[in-house]
């Protein structure tokens, strides 16, 4: 028996508010909610047609982030001189941690991530690299067993992050831009996600029925009869 694809989800109330405005839009066009695609897909999986419904959805899913992004190239073209900016100072930081650790001989390292208690940290968030700052990172660098860079990417930016490691630990970042951008690219990813996890789980389970159907009316081969020994 074919498994349930029905699915138990939770998603944030800004993923929410925008499955509501895409459902206003392909609602009228495509005869479907993306809401109840989501969360009831079972009831889809047999519908006529499915297959190219599922690519409908998709592409008008594609295209209402694309008018909404559109719709924000200012704010675009903003966070991007802050990211570049943020780039610049990131470059600063890494170049000097690089040179100090060397000279030093701290290992400087950029591990997939590191697991330590939150509480034994120290954060501090600067906005830019200056003289006051370089002779604290000094301080922190001699004082490390090691150096990890821990920083992001974000497209080709460098989102600023490093842990010193020694008696104690100092997570310094570099302040991030803000912007609704993130948060509406985050969303867009999760409906993303979702959608081609029921698409992909629909799709499975229809070949798997075409597949039982055809092995099930198969012509049966007749056996055939073991030849008689002649006497």
């Amino acid at each position: 028996m074919a498994a349930d694809l029905n699915v138990e989800l939770q998603w944030s109330p800004e993923v929410d508010s925008l499955i509501d405005s895409i459902d206003d839009m392909i609602i009228p066009k495509l005869n479907i909610s993306l809401r109840d695609l989501l969360l009831n897909p079972e009831k889809f999986k047999d519908t006529d047609g499915i297959g190219d419904t599922l690519s409908s959805v998709k592409s008008s899913v594609d295209e209402f982030f694309d008018s909404l992004f559109g719709d924000l190239s200012d704010e675009r073209k903003r966070l991007s001189v802050e990211l570049e900016r943020t780039n610049v100072e990131y470059g600063k930081i890494n170049n000097a941690i690089s040179s100090k650790t060397t000279s030093a001989s701290i290992p400087y390292v950029k591990p997939l991530f590191i697991d330590s208690d939150p509480r034994s940290r120290e954060e501090i968030t600067i906005e830019s690299y200056d003289e006051g700052f370089d002779a604290l990172l000094s301080k922190f660098i001699v004082n490390s067993d090691y150096v990890a860079d821990l920083s992001a990417k974000y497209n080709e930016y460098n989102l600023g992050s490093w842990v010193f490691s020694g008696k104690k630990v100092y997570v310094l970042t570099l302040n991030q831009p803000t912007s609704v951008i993130f948060s509406l690219e985050e969303s867009r990813d999760t409906i993303v996600n979702l959608l081609n996890s029921v698409t992909m789980s629909i799709t499975s389970q229809n070949q798997t029925a075409l597949q039982n159907q055809g092995k099930s009316g198969a012509p049966q081969q007749p056996k055939q009869k073991k030849p008689s020994k002649s006497s």
